[in-house]
């Protein structure tokens, strides 16, 4: 059984989109700065009212998981 290759742009846009999703708004409620930075990226650029660049930096399983619930939210 082979399965269809994922197109790399749709992946590209799904992935942003988690990443989007998963970057603080600035609404934390009341969680601390601390909290907050290690459940949600932190945004460095808007433009145009949108995101385009978030500060990533951190142990990668934690990125992973922030993407990959970001991700299970977005699924229908």
């Amino acid at each position: 059984m082979t399965t269809a290759q994922p197109d790399p742009q749709q992946l590209r846009d799904r992935i942003a989109d988690a990443i989007r999703a998963a970057t603080c708004s600035g609404e934390c409620g009341n969680s601390t700065e601390e909290e907050c930075r290690r459940t949600r990226f932190q945004p460095v650029v808007w433009y145009q009212g949108r995101v385009i660049e978030v500060d990533l930096s951190g142990p990668i399983d934690r990125i992973a998981a922030i993407l990959a619930d970001a991700l299970v939210r977005e699924s229908p």
